[in-house]
């Protein structure tokens, strides 16, 4: 099964009543053709920016679905013989890539892979050196300025 969004326009010359039935009858086509309604959003009204038919506002309904592909073609008939649709649109979502954990994990470093005790160990000993190094470097400073 493919997954698909359907956009659909209906008359806003709809009763309130007729309007949820209406998009009951959208989602019984869905389930009439054996997929399955994800998502149905409320018809919402809304001003068109040029009339669709003669008609300035409409209706505006959003319905996510799974159907399998040699279902679409049947459904897209039904939806067709309604005469209140004004305009539809139906979109192919893509699915979402599955990406393994080794393509997500690059290489590791080594430090990484010691566990947390050695790495605090490390580092300790780190600023250990750092600092005889850095006490050697005041020492040749002294030094240096003291024989001139």
């Amino acid at each position: 099964m493919n997954s698909y969004q359907l956009i659909y326009l209906i008359n806003a010359n709809l009763p309130e009543e007729e309007l949820s039935s209406f998009s009951k009858k959208i989602s019984d086509f869905i389930l009439e053709e054996e997929g399955v309604l994800d998502k149905s959003e409320k018809p919402v009204k809304r001003k068109l920016a040029y009339p669709i038919n003669k008609k300035e506002e409409i209706f505006l309904a959003i319905a996510n679905f799974h159907l399998a592909p040699d279902k679409l073609k049947q459904f897209e008939k039904k939806l067709k013989s309604e005469n209140e649709i004004l305009r539809y649109m139906l979109l192919a979502n893509k699915k979402p890539k599955k990406i393994t954990l080794e393509k997500r994990i690059k290489k590791v470093p080594e430090i990484v892979k010691e566990s947390p005790e050695t790495l605090k160990e490390t580092t300790v000993a780190e600023k250990e050196d750092k600092k005889e190094e850095l006490e050697k470097i005041d020492k040749k400073i002294e030094e240096i300025l003291n024989t001139d």
